[in-house]
């Protein structure tokens, strides 16, 4: 009994110990209004949270004039805060920023020091700081960690959205290890003396 308490005692000490600085990171996946308009997006938190890294993959969707129709040309792209399931605010535009200038226009974007679109593989990187305006404030960090932000995508035919994905925190190893020696302490059987 004695050595089980103590493996317990172990367990919550080693989940209560607080992290060291590190890297947070988030997925997204996207789906909406267009059944043909698709994506993915890896975000990485930076240990000092001055810099959220973003990385989008879409599909289905004309970020450069490739194709003869207009309807899938993407007109803007945005970071909007809310939960899954509701609309928001934009709070950081990468592609089409309402904040300058107040139209979708793809030239305006609130990150040009930092963005690259390849625009045949589909592909935009870049990075939203605390040095940006809008800013990426304590505020907004915390609705990243809550999944109270979303990317969404607007197009021609889909003004509204063609596509969005919520952004969602990927589990750190370091939790999944606390939690499988939680686990493993808790459903350890106990001898009786």
């Amino acid at each position: 009994m004695l050595k089980t308490w103590s493996y317990s005692v172990v367990a919550i000490a080693l989940a209560a110990t607080p992290s060291l600085a590190h890297e947070s990171h988030y997925t997204a996946l996207f789906t909406g209004a267009d059944p043909s308009a698709t994506g993915t997006a890896a975000l990485t938190l930076s240990a000092d949270h001055a810099t959220l890294s973003y990385a989008i993959q879409l599909t289905g969707l004309d970020l450069g004039g490739q194709t003869a129709t207009i309807d899938d040309n993407v007109i803007g792209l945005h970071f909007h805060s809310a939960p899954a399931g509701s609309n928001g605010p934009v709070v950081f535009g990468l592609l089409g920023s309402p904040t300058l200038g107040g139209t979708l226009n793809p030239a305006l974007t609130d990150d040009a020091d930092d963005i690259v679109i390849d625009a045949v593989a589909g592909t935009i990187t870049g990075a939203w700081e605390t040095s940006d305006n809008p800013t990426l404030s304590a505020t907004l960090l915390d609705a990243l960690n809550m999944e109270g932000l979303y990317l969404n995508v607007h197009t021609e035919a889909f003004r509204g959205g063609a596509t969005r994905g919520q952004i969602v925190p990927v589990p750190e190893p370091s939790a999944v290890l606390s939690g499988l020696i939680l686990l493993s302490a808790a459903t350890r059987p106990r001898r009786g003396r």
